[in-house]
């Protein structure tokens, strides 16, 4: 079930332009967007990512082993996502779907995987009157039965986010104990007035502050819907004690971001 919390975060900013990158038969169907904000790959030392389009919808991305992220809409509405492995007929598991189901003010997340098709990894993504994602909670993991859901276990985390209204850049993410509502983390997050690298990409608030719960070079690009993010300090809630992460970027002559140091890994950003 952790492959798909992952997969949904980090198979995402990825990068195509593909003999920039690799001239790989696998894939056809991804292209050079042309479009600043609108990258269509993202290559790290040890992996890339390709992004493709319907206008500025994000349809679907693929690394380059083949495994593949597909987004399924209704309407304007984002319903869920679609994994699947690479052709390859040494891989048994791999498939998987995340749903988004809207109800009132709350998003529930339902993800599920091969081989445990019938576990359902669920959270709540509440959002307030202005449509900010303020608080995402852990509702633990169902089995699908003949009768209806039977909870298997308990969630252990919630999380409260707090964004700036007029740019609507994600500026803190605290996580608790979901038990007693204990401080586990604090996660603040600055930004630089340069468009981030995903500002062109067309999907809900709700669903890029949602990768902000998982960490990574390429996960982090999900914060970059607005303006690029420059800098994130995690503070321990039991400690005190803080880390920080500097982002480091390279910018095309219309000042969008086109690589990215982090000062443990690098990425290049294509359009």
């Amino acid at each position: 079930m952790k492959l798909f919390i992952h997969t949904l975060v980090s198979t995402a900013l990825i990068a195509v332009s593909f003999c920039l990158f690799s001239c790989d038969e696998n894939t056809e169907g991804f292209g050079s967007t042309g479009r600043d904000g609108l990258p269509s790959a993202f290559k790290t030392e040890n992996q890339t990512t390709y992004l493709s389009y319907s206008g500025n919808r994000l349809l679907q991305m693929m690394n380059q082993d083949g495994f593949t992220t597909t987004f399924n809409y209704e309407g304007n509405e984002l319903r869920g996502i679609s994994y699947a492995p690479p052709a390859d007929p040494n891989i048994a598991d791999g498939h998987g779907y995340t749903g988004f189901e809207k109800e009132g003010n709350k998003i529930i997340v339902k993800q599920s995987g091969e081989p445990s098709m019938d576990i359902s990894y669920n959270q709540e993504i509440e959002l307030d009157g202005n449509g900010f994602p303020t608080k995402i909670t852990d509702l633990g993991a169902f089995q699908i039965t003949s009768e209806g859901y039977k909870k298997v276990w308990d969630g252990k985390y919630y999380y409260a986010l707090t964004f700036e209204p007029s740019t609507k850049n994600l500026l803190k993410l605290e996580k608790f104990n979901l038990k007693d509502s204990t401080l586990i983390t604090t996660s603040s997050f600055q930004y630089s007035d340069q468009p981030g690298s995903m500002s062109q990409v067309e999907l809900p608030l709700w669903f890029f502050s949602y990768h902000s719960l998982t960490s990574g070079i390429s996960s982090r690009q999900y914060l970059n819907y607005r303006n690029t993010l420059t800098e994130e300090t995690v503070t321990d809630g039991k400690t005190g004690n803080t880390h920080t992460t500097y982002y480091k970027y390279t910018y095309n002559k219309n000042a969008y971001p086109v690589a990215v140091d982090n000062g443990e890994e690098k990425m290049d950003i294509r359009y």
